[in-house]
């Protein structure tokens, strides 16, 4: 019988290090509320914006949208300019205020996305910070066609800016399908 008692002992050893190596520290609480918590709201679950959250977000979009719409023209008019090789000041005042009036709406409809930030999770809360981060990539590269050391920008650079609002827009609508309540 002393074969059985070992075997018995090295069974509740091996049991009590493995239950040992899944606990970890518990001063919280008990496992029980754990195991609770993780089964009620379990990471990485998705969590979509509350209903006014997504009216203000839809007031925002419509907003940049419409900002948006008027430089697309903008920028495409601007380009021939450019390829034709005119004069920076003709460039200039064809661009007008267009970029400003880009970074200054896309600087305000990011501050309504980070202001989800804290309200999200999962593949919304992922979703949010792709759209988030392609945003401010259009945002930077509208804002670098009128700063900088060359006086007009280059038709490469409004390629450039036009493809970031190409994926931006793309970004919103995986956020939209994410986050929609």
């Amino acid at each position: 019988m002393p074969d059985v008692r070992a075997r018995y002992l090295l069974f509740a050893i091996a049991f009590l290090v493995a239950v040992a190596g899944c606990g970890g520290d518990n001063e919280g609480g008990s496992t029980t509320e754990a195991t609770t918590a993780a089964t009620t709201t379990p990471s990485g679950a998705n969590v979509r914006l509350s209903e006014q959250s997504w009216a203000t977000y839809e007031t925002e979009l419509a907003k940049a949208q419409k900002v948006n719409q008027a430089a697309v023209k903008t920028f495409a008019k601007c380009r021939q300019l450019l390829a034709r090789n005119v004069a920076s000041e003709q460039v200039q005042q064809c661009f007008g205020t267009t970029t400003l009036d880009v970074v200054s709406q896309g600087q305000q409809f990011l501050t309504t996305l980070e202001g989800f930030e804290d309200m999200v999770g999962g593949a919304c809360e992922k979703a949010l910070t792709d759209y988030s981060g392609l945003v401010k990539l259009y945002i930077a590269s509208v804002n670098g066609l009128t700063s900088g050391d060359q006086p007009s920008p280059s038709a490469v650079q409004v390629d450039q800016a036009s493809g970031a609002l190409v994926r931006a827009r793309a970004a919103g609508q995986a956020f939209q399908a994410a986050c929609k309540p």
